[in-house]
C-alpha cells in the first residue's frame, strides 16, 4: 500500500466545513474511488455548484465502524450507480490541515474498483452531479492544478482535494 502525507494550509471557510459540516458521523476519513474505465482511464465528476472546469474523483465519507471497502461499495452506488466492486486499497493519503493556529488530520483511503464501461448516473438525489468524464493520469494532474489555482471560498476546497488527484495520477503512472 502506498502511503502519502501532505501538509495542507486551508482557509477559514473550508476549515470550518471540515470541522462542523460533516455531521456527527464524521470519522475524519474518506474514501477516494478509483473507477477504471476503458482505455486506461478513470471516472471523474463535477457538481452543479463547482466552479467551471473543476472535476474530482468520486469521494465519500467513511462512517464509524465502516471499512474503506464498505464505504466504497456504498458510495459508488450513490455517486455513480455503477456496479464496481472494491478490488484493493491502493493507498492512504494522510493530510494535516491547518488554518491559523488550528489543525485537523484527515485520512483518504484510495480504493481501486473493478472496471466498468456502463454510463454513470447518481442514485442519491442530493449529490448534485452535473457531468462525468473518463480521464487519463495526465487529465488528473491538470484537474489538480486547476483546483490549486482556485481562489476565494473555493481556495480551501481546491487545496484539500488536489493532492488526492495527484496521488491517483502517480499510482496510475507507476
Amino acid at each position: 500500500m502506498i502511503v502519502g502525507t501532505e501538509n495542507v494550509e486551508i482557509d477559514a471557510h473550508y476549515f470550518e466545513w471540515l470541522v462542523t459540516a460533516r455531521g456527527n458521523l464524521d470519522t475524519r476519513s474518506g474514501v477516494v474511488m478509483v473507477l477504471p474505465r476503458p482505455d486506461n482511464r478513470v471516472l471523474v465528476l463535477t457538481k452543479s455548484f463547482y466552479p467551471p472546469g473543476i472535476y474530482n474523483l468520486p469521494t465519500g465519507g467513511i462512517h464509524p465502524g465502516e471499512t474503506p471497502e464498505q464505504a466504497f461499495a456504498r458510495e459508488v452506488i450513490e455517486e455513480t450507480g455503477l456496479h464496481s466492486f472494491p478490488r484493493s486499497v491502493i493507498g492512504r493519503l494522510d493530510q494535516h490541515c491547518t488554518f491559523a493556529n488550528q489543525s485537523l488530520d484527515f485520512t483518504h483511503y484510495v480504493v481501486l474498483g473493478t472496471q466498468t464501461s456502463d454510463p454513470p448516473h447518481p442514485t442519491a438525489d442530493d449529490e448534485s452531479i452535473s457531468a462525468y468524464l473518463d480521464a487519463t493520469a495526465c487529465d488528473l494532474r491538470e484537474f489538480a492544478d486547476r483546483m490549486r489555482a482556485l481562489t476565494g471560498t473555493w481556495r480551501g476546497f481546491g487545496r484539500f482535494r488536489a493532492p488526492a488527484l495527484d496521488f491517483v495520477a502517480d499510482a496510475l503512472s507507476s
